[in-house]
């Protein structure tokens, strides 16, 4: 800790003793250190689709790890992209406005359950649920906080 403190107050790095040396420990596959990921694979979505079977690991990992790279706005217009190319059915067969919308989420061109397009696209539930509201209600586009533009 004083080496820490010594080293801020002369701008100088401290030699640590517990920073990593570069011995190729840090080559582990992201796959094994991810358990989220690793569950998902060995246990499965639980729908009848078997959605996790039709994709590799490798595919799985590669996409998540990419999905958590980009910002918070990157993946809402990212997400909001995915899920309003599918096909959608706004009205009844009498012709009346549908009251819910069902969603359709295909990734690579396979249909797949929403917890696997979840899964791949590293979001909880409840922060999908407000995408897809916000999809529904004021169409592709950022979404803005509703106290926006307001005086205070």
């Amino acid at each position: 800790m004083e080496n820490r403190i010594g080293s801020f107050v002369s701008g100088q790095p401290a030699e640590s003793s517990c920073d990593s040396t570069d011995d190729g420990s840090d080559d582990v596959d992201a796959f094994s250190q991810d358990d989220s990921i690793r569950r998902f694979h060995e246990s499965g979505c639980g729908c009848a689709k078997k959605c996790h079977e039709k994709f590799e690991a490798s595919q799985i990992r590669t996409h998540t790890l990419n999905t958590r790279a980009m910002t918070r706005e990157e993946k809402e217009m990212y997400l909001k992209g995915c899920l309003s190319e599918g096909p959608t059915n706004d009205s009844t067969k009498r012709g009346k406005k549908r009251m819910r919308i069902r969603g359709k989420y295909t990734f690579r061109g396979q249909e797949i359950c929403a917890y696997t397009f979840r899964v791949l696209f590293d979001i909880r539930r409840c922060a999908f649920n407000s995408i897809r509201q916000s999809l529904n209600k004021t169409g592709p586009g950022p979404r803005r906080h509703g106290n926006t533009g307001r005086k205070p």
